[in-house]
């Protein structure tokens, strides 16, 4: 993940987590990060990554078949560049 997604996520979830002092152990504290980041990722639909949540994303850009396409016209598959 790139630094300015990163930040973006953070900001997010100091915005949407309760107050962070109220888990009293590093454990509570990593489930909750946990559990939000797997919100984040499978249930936040991204209205600029065509209506999807990341890993929705993610599954549009691997496979190249848009599931909604019976819904909405079928957005423009981006170039992604192989590192």
């Amino acid at each position: 993940m790139g630094q300015r997604a990163t930040r973006i996520l953070f900001g997010h979830m100091k915005d949407e987590l309760p107050d962070l002092h109220q888990w009293n152990s590093f454990q509570q504290l990593q489930a909750a990060i946990n559990e939000y980041m797997g919100c984040y990722n499978n249930e936040c639909y991204q209205w600029n990554l065509a209506k999807f949540s990341l890993n929705q994303y993610d599954e549009f850009i691997k496979a190249g078949e848009y599931p909604l396409k019976k819904l909405v016209p079928t957005p423009e598959r981006p170039m992604v560049l192989q590192s």
